[in-house]
């Protein structure tokens, strides 16, 4: 009786699944994944500021509004990141950016109650979302390079055509700035008179040195161990001095150290859920 149902137990799937079929569901899932956490904590987001609007909480220490805003700079950086590994053109990658940072800049201002679209600090988040930005694109860059010199082999090489489009980008990009901020009311003395102009400037290349350092410690090297040590030594650690450095560097930070603690830790995780999928799905089809 065993023998005779042994060949049924033991039959295959008439369809099996091959390897390559394998790799695309891996690679779809782990592409889809980032994308759903990354439009879900944005979705929390706009839900966190809606319930803050309505219950219109006080003064003191709001998780609500620690976790949503840390959500939208941990975007910041990852706009960056995409802009410096994405084959799309080069024009048209700038232009989502510079898309990507209006639309974060917006819901920053809705999120919290001290910012205003036509004031200093409306003015000053958005002076830090662009330092944000653009230190990331330039590091990531460098670490892919260092990671894997070979990518620059693979880089567009310049023609006339190209420096034309950038340049029609760059001063489309400068015109439509110029007058927006004209707009809005913004001026270089408006910005700079801001008391917490330079706080917000230092929180920005703080957030760049955390998102680095993850991005760095997931890519340089192969081997998962070493990279689950630096990641879960480097978190933490920039979390718990940098809001000290803070509060040396400057009389009135703007918030206590525990609120910034939060708010580096809630950053590290997102990060963290968006990069180790992606670096994951660049080892298994390089």
């Amino acid at each position: 009786m065993l023998q005779h149902n042994l060949p049924i137990a033991t039959q295959r799937s008439p369809h099996p699944i091959t390897v390559p079929q394998q790799r695309f569901a891996l690679r779809a899932f782990l592409t889809a994944a980032p994308i759903f956490v990354s439009v879900g904590l944005l979705l929390l987001t706009v839900l966190i500021s809606a319930i803050r609007a309505r219950l219109q909480t006080g003064s003191g220490t709001n998780p609500l509004l620690i976790l949503a805003l840390g959500v939208l700079l941990a975007h910041g950086s990852l706009v960056g990141i995409w802009w410096a590994r994405s084959t799309l053109p080069s024009h048209l990658k700038t232009l989502l950016t510079a898309l990507a940072m209006a639309g974060l800049w917006v819901l920053i201002i809705f999120l919290l109650d001290t910012a205003q679209f036509r004031s200093a600090p409306g003015a000053g988040w958005a002076a830090c979302l662009a330092t944000q930005v653009l230190s990331m694109m330039l590091l990531t860059m460098l670490v892919e390079v260092l990671a894997n010199p070979s990518v620059l082999e693979r880089r567009h090489r310049f023609s006339i055509f190209f420096l034309l489009i950038w340049t029609t980008v760059i001063a489309v990009l400068l015109g439509v700035g110029r007058r927006i901020a004209e707009w809005l009311g913004w001026s270089p003395a408006m910005l700079v008179g801001w008391e917490y102009f330079l706080q917000v400037q230092t929180m920005a290349a703080i957030n760049v040195v955390l998102a680095i350092s993850l991005l760095a410690s997931l890519q340089l090297t192969s081997n998962w161990p070493l990279r689950l040590i630096a990641v879960a030594t480097l978190a933490p650690t920039i979390a718990l001095l940098a809001p000290l450095l803070m509060q040396w560097m400057f009389k009135s930070v703007g918030a206590d150290y525990f609120e910034i603690v939060g708010l580096l830790l809630v950053e590290s995780l997102v990060l963290l859920f968006v990069i180790a999928p992606l670096e994951v799905l660049r080892k298994v089809e390089p």
